[in-house]
Formats: C-alpha cells, structure tokens, sequence
C-alpha cells in the first residue's frame, strides 16, 4: 500500500469510526446524558469501568489472536475486520475515560 493510499484508508477508517461510535454510544446509552451509562454499570459489580472496558477489549484480542492462529473464525457473519474496528472503538473510548478522570482530578485539584 502506498502512503497515499494509507492515508486515504486512514481518512475513511476514522470518518466510519466516528459515526459507528456515536451511533453505538446513542444504542447503549439512549436513557442517559452519559456517554459511559453502559460501562458504569460495571460497578454494580465492584468493577472500575476502565477495567471493564479492557476486559470487553480482551475479547476482541482473544478473537483476533484465533484469527491469527487458524486464518478463520467461526462466527461467519463477524469478521477479523469488525473484532480490529471494535478494538479501535474500545481504545477511543478508553482515552475518552482517561481523558475525563484526569479532567475531573485537576478540577477537584483546583477547587481544594
């Protein structure tokens, strides 16, 4: 692949994430004002959101590394593309979290 083409890729890749997000974000979370409603439920269970998050993440890895191992995967209507584009989803949204909470320490930070 050209570096043209790449970037052409990425440019499309990216602009299809957004939308995808935002409309699984709007799926999940259609009763809140939360963009994370679904991951908090995580602790309901003693569970940090992030960490639940990664743990969704993992399976994505797992299912990849099946991939990569028997060049198929069973579930014939997901393919390895969808479980790399969820990864990317996972990881946007985990920066998105990060983001937040250092967000949220400097203001606690400020107003002590």
């Amino acid at each position: 692949m050209k570096k043209q083409q790449f970037e052409e890729f990425t440019r499309g890749l990216f602009s299809k994430m957004s939308s995808v997000l935002r409309d699984k974000n709007n799926d999940y979370t259609a009763l809140s004002t939360d963009a994370f409603a679904n991951f908090e439920q995580a602790r309901e269970y003693g569970v940090d959101p992030l960490v639940g998050l990664c743990v969704r993440m993992g399976d994505k890895v797992k299912r990849v590394q099946t991939f990569c191992k028997t060049k198929s995967l069973a579930v014939q209507d997901e393919h390895v593309e969808d479980a790399f584009e969820d990864i990317i989803g996972y990881c946007t949204i985990a920066l998105a979290m990060v983001k937040e909470r250092k967000n949220a320490s400097v203001s606690t930070t400020h107003e002590a």
